[in-house]
């Protein structure tokens, strides 16, 4: 996939659903800080290329690129979800068909909200059946998600949004994933708008 085709996939993101093409970049910096920091350990082992941090920002920035499937108007600011727009929106996580690539794991973006204790979804998998890049995804979007102002709440201090996922640790997130990006992230979170 080239920066330009990336960029096009975010550039239809952002258009139907507004505020992702921010949330995807920074999703994809963290995500590269923290698998970078992970390789050759027992979340990523025998990885260590620039291949594998390549693969690891193009699917972590289209890692909602499902969103594109659903109705735009269900990411229209001033919607209000019901039960039944949250369960359209779980489907997020599966990828456009015309979006075969082989530099984007599919299987991360599908399990990026599956949980360690089961009770995540599409699939309701359970700990390291849940892909490497996924269990990264996860720390690292729910980070962006709770410092970041949304329709249904107002935005954590960093502080708080690192204790909240060290509280998920081990039934909604990966430990040593949250200790990986707990390290990198006050190096990057200057560098992300």
């Amino acid at each position: 996939m080239t920066h330009h085709d990336l960029d096009t996939w975010r550039d239809r993101l952002e258009q139907h659903a507004p505020g992702e093409a921010g949330h995807s970049d920074r999703v994809s910096v963290y995500a590269v800080a923290t698998a970078d920091r992970l390789m050759n350990g027992p979340d990523f082992p025998g990885r260590d290329s620039l291949a594998d941090l390549r693969r690891v920002r193009i699917t972590a920035a289209l890692h909602d690129i499902g969103k594109l499937r659903l109705p735009s108007e269900l990411f229209a600011p001033d919607r209000a979800w019901s039960a039944s727009d949250v369960r359209l929106i779980r489907e997020h996580v599966l990828v456009p068909d015309e979006l075969a690539d082989p530099e984007l794991d599919h299987e991360a973006i599908r399990q990026h909200h599956e949980r360690l204790d089961g009770l995540g979804y599409p699939d309701g998998l359970r700990g390291l059946d849940i892909v490497p890049l996924a269990r990264v995804i996860a720390v690292c979007e729910a980070f962006d998600a709770m410092v970041f102002e949304a329709r249904y709440r107002k935005p954590k201090s960093e502080e708080a949004a690192i204790e909240e996922l060290r509280r998920g640790a081990g039934t909604q997130f990966c430990p040593s994933v949250i200790e990986a990006f707990v390290a990198v992230q006050p190096l990057i979170q200057p560098l992300v708008l």
